[in-house]
């Protein structure tokens, strides 16, 4: 690939830093990938995970994400480069890392490497059943997977470890200021920068009794057993992702905003979890990252979003 103004440089795309999430995996953190066999072909673009922003597409296998790099070291003693790790926005239902989408053409003509991985969306990403069968925030925790992924591999692409900076816009920022709360995140990034979106965020996330009682409460449409939270899960494993995925109007009255259904949550107190306290309560506590922090905004970010829902208003 090449930068607008000319600097050529290698792009890694679709490089799996997590097992596909489909199957037993459905409504579970992500896990570690095993190897592959032969030559990984790095130039096919990967799968979108499942999302409707315009028109129902992408896959549950969808946990890629893509390294673009000044350039490869050509020795162990090569200078490593200062890393960067983007997450995209999208009302945490959609979102893709396609370089079209997020391209690196900018970025590149520093000597910096750039990150931008897949996670997941909508009930696929931030189902809670408020237990420890599926506590919730997989999509969260599908970053702290890429993360730490880029802890064992980056040093291979020309980028240090020890210099790895998260930012992101939109949902892509809360994400970013969520990831600063937690215990899991410890030492996976020295800095963040967030573009709008502030660190309190009402109301992400919410409590896990409201999104398991949502769960419950799709179970019952769908026509699951809703006795236990495996029992819910094991059905909701038996329905095609896409069409899970979907079955947000069926939960239009139990949303808390008008766009969103499933959100991440404060998680309860089970082996795994992100975070099992609110952002409020953690930060005067004294317990969130002490990294250095760049807030930004972005100028009417919603204007679009409000346009979509409500008409293009003349304001001449």
């Amino acid at each position: 690939m090449a930068t607008h103004l000319g600097r050529r440089f290698p792009a890694f795309i679709g490089v799996p830093f997590a097992e596909p999430p489909i199957g037993d995996l459905r409504f579970k953190q992500a896990v570690p990938p095993g190897p592959w066999n032969g030559t990984l072909d790095a130039s096919r673009m990967p799968n979108a995970c499942i999302q409707n922003e315009e028109k129902l597409i992408g896959d549950e296998d969808c946990l890629y994400l893509n390294v673009y790099t000044p350039q490869v070291p050509s020795s162990q003693n090569a200078t490593l480069l200062p890393v960067m790790v983007y997450i995209y926005g999208g009302q945490f239902r959609f979102g893709t890392s396609t370089p079209d989408r997020w391209s690196p053409e900018f970025l590149l003509n520093k000597d910096v490497v750039l990150v931008v991985p897949n996670y997941r969306f909508g009930i696929l990403g931030f189902l809670s059943t408020g237990d420890e069968v599926s506590p919730g925030n997989n999509s969260l925790k599908d970053i702290v997977e890429a993360l730490r992924w880029i802890q064992r591999n980056i040093k291979y692409f020309g980028g240090d470890p020890n210099k790895v900076t998260l930012f992101g816009g939109s949902s892509g920022a809360a994400c970013v200021s969520l990831l600063t709360l937690s215990p899991l995140t410890k030492g996976l990034f020295h800095q963040f920068m967030t573009h709008s979106t502030p660190l309190l965020y009402p109301p992400v996330p919410e409590p896990y009794t409201v999104a398991a009682t949502r769960a419950t409460k799709l179970g019952e449409y769908l026509g699951c057993p809703t006795n236990t939270s495996t029992t819910l899960v094991n059905c909701l494993r038996t329905f095609n992702g896409s069409y899970l995925y979907e079955t947000d109007v069926l939960l239009k009255d139990e949303r808390t905003s008008r766009f969103i259904v499933w959100y991440p949550v404060v998680e309860p107190d089970v082996e795994g979890a992100l975070f099992t306290d609110t952002p409020g309560n953690i930060i005067a506590n004294g317990k969130q990252h002490d990294l250095p922090w760049v807030a930004l905004v972005a100028k009417e970010e919603g204007i679009v979003v409000t346009a979509g829902k409500y008409g293009w208003i003349d304001v001449k």
